[in-house]
């Protein structure tokens, strides 16, 4: 029994170092922080974002995220001085959850000072000197003639090589989510996104069984190669209703959201 019970001492002592671990990074307040999750997340199929610290002034909560398409990285504005600690859990093919942490020690931003630049005093130019009649000489203006470009000779013609057009280079996953067609006058909940129809569907009943209008939107995103689809909820005209409905949804589910434009399947 003693050897157990100093095992598990041992294994929480080690969990305490190491949770602690975690690098501290700098922001400034009203400066957007981008966190992007640092490991490969081809295998996850669902991330679930939220504060797990923050100052106590902080307004702040995770439908002030701003996520990528499928919420493997996301942005948010922090409103007050103060630690920062952010929290993803993440959900693998297999249903396993790992959960990482991020933590921001943000301050007042400097405010440089203006120094101002001595000004030169204006320089009196000298007088211009009247031309004498004799030394005037005559300016000549030619008018420029505009002649058409000849048209172009057959060998021209058949040389002639239309440009080639480069390959796009890589794209991050919020500009590819943001090449989604979409309607800015009309706004949605999402609640999660996978890359298995069958596990959308499941997510969507349920929300619909909550009493929820749930549908499911896919999108095709080139950088990743996948179809993900997204369980979404409502076709809102304001920002404000949007986010009443992610509210209930939070309050019923648990299950935290961020609200998007809403968008064409693509």
């Amino acid at each position: 029994m003693k050897k157990v019970f100093w095992g598990i001492v041992l294994l929480m002592g080690f969990m305490v170092i190491f949770s602690g671990c975690t690098k501290k990074q700098t922001g400034n307040v009203g400066e957007p922080i981008h966190i992007t999750i640092p490991r490969d997340t081809e295998s996850i199929t669902q991330f679930q974002w939220a504060f797990k610290k923050k100052p106590t002034a902080s307004c702040l909560d995770p439908r002030d995220f701003e996520p990528s398409d499928y919420a493997e990285a996301i942005t948010f504005v922090p409103d007050v001085p103060g630690i920062y600690e952010v929290i993803v859990v993440m959900v693998d093919e297999k249903g396993k959850e790992i959960d990482e942490s991020f933590v921001f020690d943000v301050k007042l931003p400097d405010i440089a000072k203006k120094v101002e630049e001595p000004v030169a005093p204006p320089v009196k130019e000298a007088p211009a000197e009247e031309e004498k009649p004799a030394e005037v000489a005559e300016k000549v203006v030619e008018e420029a003639i505009w002649e058409p470009a000849p048209p172009p000779t057959e060998k021209q013609q058949k040389a002639f090589k239309p440009p080639v057009r480069k390959p796009e280079t890589d794209i991050s996953a919020q500009e590819a989510a943001n090449r989604i067609p979409s309607d800015k006058n009309r706004y949605t909940v999402q609640v999660s996104s996978w890359t298995n129809y069958k596990s959308a569907e499941k997510a969507m009943k349920e929300l619909q069984d909550a009493g929820f209008d749930a549908y499911i939107q896919n999108a095709y995103l080139s950088h990743t190669d996948k179809v993900w689809y997204r369980v979404r909820v409502g076709n809102f005209t304001s920002l404000a209703e949007a986010r009443k409905v992610a509210e209930q949804i939070k309050q019923k589910t648990s299950q935290d959201t961020w609200i998007d434009y809403m968008r064409k399947d693509y």
